[in-house]
């Protein structure tokens, strides 16, 4: 996982390593838990192809399903992550 990625040392990781070009933990930080909500292709769009082994109404949450969880976690924890722009 990318520097200042969740979970580093972890051996678990996201599914994907990025949501059209964005790392998932960038994604789902900005964003929030909706995000994890939509297909590949409601936030990529028809033009963008879905990572190999996915099509393209995979959702993000099956993407990114660990910064989705870690999101999610620290909701619940009264966690310090950002909410989305």
């Amino acid at each position: 996982m990318r520097s200042g990625g969740h979970g580093e040392g972890s051996a678990r990781a996201d599914r994907v390593a990025d949501l059209c070009g964005t790392p998932c933990p960038e994604v789902v930080d900005a964003s929030g838990t909706a995000v994890c909500a939509i297909s590949w292709r409601d936030g990529c769009g028809d033009d963008a192809p879905p990572p190999d082994g996915f099509g393209a109404d995979a959702p993000v949450a099956e993407l990114c399903e660990l910064s989705c969880a870690f999101y999610t976690m620290q909701q619940g924890a009264g966690g310090g992550a950002q909410s989305g722009a």
